[in-house]
C-alpha cells in the first residue's frame, strides 16, 4: 500500500512538472477595435453576409478591428460615448446632429466616383404623383427628429411641385417596410432608395411593375467611415492603417463581395464640400 501510494505521488509530481514546464506560453492580445455600423438606407437583407465578409477581409489586413452592426443610432452613441466603439459607418443625416460632432469623417464609398446616393418617390396610383394632399407616405428617418425630419420632406415634395396639404408620415425602420407598406395598402406612397427599389424588383418583379417611381427627392452621402474623436480614433497611426485596409478592400475577394452587396466600387477621401453637395 505504502508502495502505491508512493507512486502515485510520483505521477503527480511529474504531470505537474510537464504541465508547469512543457505549457505554451499566451501572449497577450490586443484588444480588438469595434467599426460600428448604422445605416437605415443599407441593404438589410445581405448584412449578415456583409459582416461575415467585412469581418473575413479584416482578419487579412494588419490592423485589429471587427465590423459591427448595430439596430439604432442610440447603441452607436452609447458605444461611442463608453470608449468600446474607436470608429463607425454612419449615415451622414447624423454627422450635422449634435452628437454628430463627435466623429470625424475620413472616407467615403462610393459607386463610379459618385459619392452619393438617390431616394425616389412611389406610388401604387399613378394619379397621385402630382398631389398627396390627405395621403400617407412611409419614410425612415435618419439625423433628425422625426417631426423636423417630416417637415423638410414635405418641403422637398413641394419643390416638385407637388401638393402635400395634410400629407401624413408612417415612420418605419428599413426602406424595404415601406415598400411593402404600400404593397399591402397601409400607405399611398414611399420615399426609398433607388437600390431598394431594385431590392424589391428582384424579389417581387410582379409588386414593383404595379409602383410607379415619381421622381427623384433626395441625394444624400453615403455613410461615411469615421474617427470617434477621444478614443483611438483620434490616433492618426491607427487611422492612417484602416484607411489603408479600407482603400485596398476591392483587391480582396472578401472585400470585393462586401463592396458589390454595399452597392460601390471604391473608398474616397472625405471632402467637406461633399456635404454641400447633397440636398
Amino acid at each position: 500500500m505504502m508502495q502505491s501510494r508512493y507512486n502515485l505521488r510520483l505521477i503527480g509530481i511529474a504531470l505537474f512538472a510537464a504541465v508547469t514546464f512543457n505549457a505554451p506560453v499566451f501572449e497577450a492580445q490586443e484588444p480588438q477595435e469595434n467599426i460600428v455600423f448604422f445605416d437605415p438606407d443599407a441593404n438589410h437583407q445581405k448584412i449578415i453576409q456583409i459582416t461575415r465578409w467585412f469581418n473575413d477581409y479584416l482578419e487579412t489586413t494588419p490592423i485589429k478591428a471587427r465590423f459591427r452592426p448595430v439596430q439604432n443610432v442610440e447603441t452607436l452613441w452609447k458605444l461611442a460615448e463608453s470608449g468600446a466603439a474607436s470608429y463607425a459607418i454612419v449615415s451622414s443625416q447624423y454627422l450635422s446632429t449634435r452628437r454628430g460632432r463627435q466623429l470625424e469623417p475620413v472616407l467615403v464609398p462610393a459607386q463610379k466616383d459618385d459619392v452619393y446616393y438617390r431616394k425616389v418617390l412611389v406610388v401604387k396610383n399613378e394619379q397621385m404623383a402630382a398631389d398627396l394632399s390627405r395621403r400617407t407616405i412611409a419614410i425612415t428617418v435618419s439625423g433628425q427628429e422625426p417631426r423636423e425630419f417630416f417637415r423638410d420632406t414635405l418641403e422637398k415634395l413641394e419643390k416638385k411641385a407637388i401638393k402635400t396639404q395634410d400629407t401624413r408620415f408612417l415612420q418605419v425602420k428599413k426602406d424595404i417596410d415601406a415598400l411593402l407598406a404600400l404593397a399591402f395598402g397601409r400607405v399611398d406612397a414611399a420615399i426609398v432608395t433607388t437600390a431598394t427599389f431594385g431590392v424589391l424588383s428582384r424579389l417581387n418583379p410582379v409588386a414593383a411593375k404595379s409602383f410607379h417611381r415619381v421622381g427623384e427627392i433626395d441625394k444624400i452621402l453615403r455613410a461615411p467611415l469615421c474617427a470617434i474623436k477621444g478614443g483611438r480614433g483620434g490616433d492618426a497611426v491607427a487611422t492612417a492603417a484602416l484607411v489603408e485596409a479600407f482603400k485596398k478592400m476591392a483587391g480582396s475577394p472578401d472585400g470585393e463581395k462586401v463592396m458589390s452587396t454595399m452597392a460601390i466600387d471604391s473608398w474616397v477621401s472625405f471632402k467637406p464640400e461633399m456635404m454641400e453637395g447633397a440636398r
